[in-house]
């Protein structure tokens, strides 16, 4: 890893924006929610930018697959608290990831157009199911039961 002043800046700029996500949970829960998007795009954001910052720097495997994992988490963060701005952010994530393993892997290889072909098709595919299956994932859970509106 990278150690020095710009390290320290990156390391605790992401340990912010953990907190600043955190926040935003927390305002939430709290009926807050108008402030705690705001707080929690900002969070996810800066928390992104800051930990591929770091992803990109080091050398370290476990480095990126504590960073994979991260992401892996944030998407079933998303799932359990039903809101898609956690999984957009993960979904990036994921993709930063495993886009740094094809050129780090591939890089010169015939076969990487094919692997980059595949790369962009899953992106595809991914928001095709997003919009089939995105309602059923992030609905909202309520004890009421919601009648259809009938037109007479």
């Amino acid at each position: 890893m990278i150690w020095g002043e710009w390290f320290l800046f990156t390391e605790s700029t992401a340990i912010i924006s953990a907190f600043f996500i955190l926040f935003g949970i927390w305002m939430t829960i709290y009926k807050m929610k108008y402030y705690a998007f705001w707080v929690k795009l900002y969070g996810l954001a800066w928390f992104l930018i800051t930990s591929t910052i770091l992803f990109f720097d080091s050398e370290s495997i476990l480095f990126g697959l504590l960073y994979l994992a991260i992401y892996i988490i944030m998407a079933g963060i998303s799932l359990f608290l039903r809101q898609v701005m956690f999984m957009v952010f993960a979904v990036i994530g994921v993709y930063l990831y495993i886009f740094n393993l094809v050129f780090d892997i591939f890089e010169g290889s015939a076969i990487f157009p094919l692997i980059l072909g595949i790369m962009g098709v899953s992106i595809v595919l991914l928001a095709v199911f997003f919009q089939k299956y995105g309602t059923r994932l992030f609905r909202r859970r309520s004890n009421e039961k919601i009648e259809p509106v009938v037109e007479e």
